[in-house]
């Protein structure tokens, strides 16, 4: 995520504005949602930073596939410092299964961009 983002509400996605490669074009950035190509075993991580000048320097967020929380990821900076959380998993997707980071809480919370902020995945074995 190159830009910091304010005011995140509750069930937020969390959308990464910069993308460095997106092979099949599972990642929708328009929409913060992977949705998988092919049925294989995928792994998922993902790291967030608080923004220190932001209301709120705490922050809830949830690796979710198709609704349902995969990992959670914490994080509670302070008026000068951020905080950092980080979650990684590996799951088994089908076709069209929908993978994202949403935002928990709480509402109104910031996170810093500036590349501190970013969501990775890959296929790691295609299924037959």
């Amino acid at each position: 995520m190159t830009q910091t983002v304010t005011n995140l509400g509750v069930n937020q996605n969390i959308v990464f504005d910069k993308v460095f490669l997106n092979l099949g074009d599972g990642y929708h950035s328009n929409q913060g949602v992977f949705i998988a190509p092919t049925s294989g075993i995928y792994l998922f991580s993902a790291s967030v930073t608080s923004d220190s000048k932001n209301t709120s320097h705490e922050f809830d967020a949830c690796v979710t596939r198709n609704g349902e929380c995969l990992a959670r990821i914490l994080g509670h900076g302070d008026s000068s410092r951020n905080d950092q959380g980080s979650a990684t998993v590996t799951v088994s997707l089908q076709p069209n299964d929908e993978v994202w980071i949403k935002h928990m809480w709480p509402a109104g919370a910031g996170l810093r961009g500036q590349y501190f902020t970013s969501f990775t995945g890959l296929m790691v074995v295609h299924s037959l």
